[in-house]
C-alpha cells in the first residue's frame, strides 16, 4: 500500500467522521437553530430562544430580515454540504486510490478553505472577515484550524499520488511498448467485431 493510499485513506475518514458527526450533533440542515447545540453555547440557550433572536434582528426592517433569511439559508444548505461530504467520503473509501483521483480534489479544497475559515477567525490566516467572531469562536478556530490542516495535507497527498489511469491499462501499455506494439486508448465500441472493408 503506497503513502498515498494510506494518506488518501485517513484524509477521508477524517472527513467522512467529522461531517457524520456534525450532522448528527447540529443537523442544521433541517433547522439552522439546531446550532445551539454546539459545545461554545452550552445550553444557554434554547432553539426557541435562538428563533426569538433571529426573529428580533429580522424585525429591524425589511432588508434586516432578508440578511437573517440569508444567513439562516446559507447555514442549511452547508449542513447539505456536510451530509454530502459525509457519503463522498465514505464511498470514495471503496473504491481503490486511482478510482477516488476525482473524489479527492473536491474535497481537499473544502478541507482547505475549511482551515483558512477557521484560521482567520483565529486571527491566524488573512482570509476574508468576520466582525461576529467571539473569544470562543476565535479559541475553536485555533483547533479546527488545526484538524482541517491534517485533512487537507492527507488528501492533498492522496491526489497527488492517484493515478488518473486505471492500472490495467497503464500495463498493457507496458507490455505493449515491450514488445514493440502501439497501445491505443480502450474505447466503448471496444471489443465488438470490426467492420468489413470492401
Amino acid at each position: 500500500m503506497s503513502l498515498a493510499e494510506v494518506l488518501s485513506t485517513v484524509g477521508l475518514l477524517l472527513i467522512g467522521g467529522l461531517s457524520t458527526g456534525l450532522t448528527v450533533l447540529l443537523n442544521i440542515a433541517w433547522n439552522p437553530c439546531n446550532v445551539v447545540k454546539l459545545p461554545d453555547i452550552g445550553g444557554a440557550l434554547s432553539s426557541s430562544d435562538c428563533a426569538e433572536l433571529l426573529s428580533s434582528g429580522a424585525s429591524a426592517s425589511p432588508a434586516a430580515a432578508n440578511v437573517v433569511f440569508a444567513l439562516t439559508l446559507a447555514a442549511r444548505i452547508e449542513g447539505c454540504f456536510f451530509i454530502a461530504t459525509a457519503v463522498g467520503s465514505f464511498y470514495a473509501l471503496t473504491l481503490p486510490l486511482h478510482g477516488r483521483h476525482a473524489l479527492l480534489l473536491p474535497l481537499a479544497v473544502v478541507a482547505t478553505l475549511a482551515a483558512c475559515v477557521d484560521g482567520n477567525s483565529a486571527g491566524i490566516v488573512p482570509f476574508g472577515a468576520n466582525a461576529a467572531v467571539t473569544p470562543e469562536g476565535k479559541e475553536g478556530g485555533v483547533v479546527l484550524m488545526g484538524v482541517w490542516s491534517v485533512i487537507a495535507t492527507c488528501l492533498w497527498i492522496g491526489f497527488a499520488g492517484s493515478d488518473r489511469t486505471d492500472p490495467r491499462f497503464a500495463k498493457l501499455v507496458r507490455t505493449l511498448q515491450k514488445q514493440g506494439q502501439p497501445a491505443k486508448q480502450p474505447t466503448k465500441d471496444s471489443g465488438k467485431g470490426a467492420k468489413k472493408t470492401k
